[in-house]
């Protein structure tokens, strides 16, 4: 009787083994430019740990890690870097990488919109209008919505003409939302545009005119644009 073992049965073994190996990942170095930005994170450099945590939240050269990338945009945010900030906090708004926390939402984009983060104001405007994370507040709402629409935010401008509309946390004045509701539809808020021309039917000749001057106005004065004396 042959006892031998069939080559077949050895050729087989040895492939299965060969795939098995070739299936493990390589094992590679850190690339470089991460490894230097990742000790100058870790030594507390801010642009380096927005970096960072901007490359882990996308994948970007890092397997994706939403948890990581949270560590590290909080890393920056309590240097009071606006950006971090107002990421930490949207990834709170939404439960990324976070527990989901209105209230730890409206901390960050807080300390971002004091600072003058536009985004950071319109979306703390939209917490207080929803009292989502605090005491739902109108007139708290148009507070954020008018500073970032007047830094050009279409959220801002398109929320705030709402606003407008609905005579919450503001007078009625659809001479305004119509107004905001251009400036934000020039930046390609859809809606807005459909808005507008709601709007539109409801005003006189006379304040359309106006609303259509103040547009101008704005635009100008948004462009940098001084009239003559």
């Amino acid at each position: 009787m042959n006892r031998t073992v069939p080559f077949c049965r050895r050729v087989g073994w040895q492939f299965l083994l060969l795939l098995l190996l070739l299936a493990l990942p390589a094992c590679r170095a850190e690339d470089p430019e991460l490894l230097a930005l990742r000790k100058k994170a870790q030594a507390g450099d801010l642009k380096a740990q927005v970096n960072l945590a901007w490359r882990y939240f996308n994948g970007e050269g890092v397997g994706k890690d939403l948890a990581e990338a949270a560590q590290w945009y909080r890393k920056s945010a309590e240097q009071n870097d606006a950006v971090a900030q107002f990421n930490l906090g949207s990834m709170h708004a939404k439960g990324l990488g976070v527990e989901l926390d209105h209230k730890e939402a409206a901390k960050w984009y807080r300390r971002a919109a004091e600072q003058g983060h536009a985004a950071a104001q319109a979306n703390l405007g939209v917490l207080y209008a929803n009292g989502d994370g605090v005491a739902k507040d109108d007139t708290e709402a148009v507070k954020w919505y008018r500073k970032a629409a007047e830094q050009g935010s279409s959220q801002g401008q398109l929320n705030l003409g709402v606003m407008f509309v609905s005579g919450r946390g503001v007078g009625r004045d659809l001479v305004e939302a119509y107004k905001y509701w251009t400036l934000a539809a020039a930046q390609g808020e859809k809606d807005a545009a459909g808005f507008r021309e709601v709007v539109a039917k409801l005003l006189t000749p006379e304040q359309l005119t106006e609303a259509r001057q103040r547009v101008e106005a704005s635009t100008t004065k948004r462009n940098g644009v001084t009239e003559p004396k």
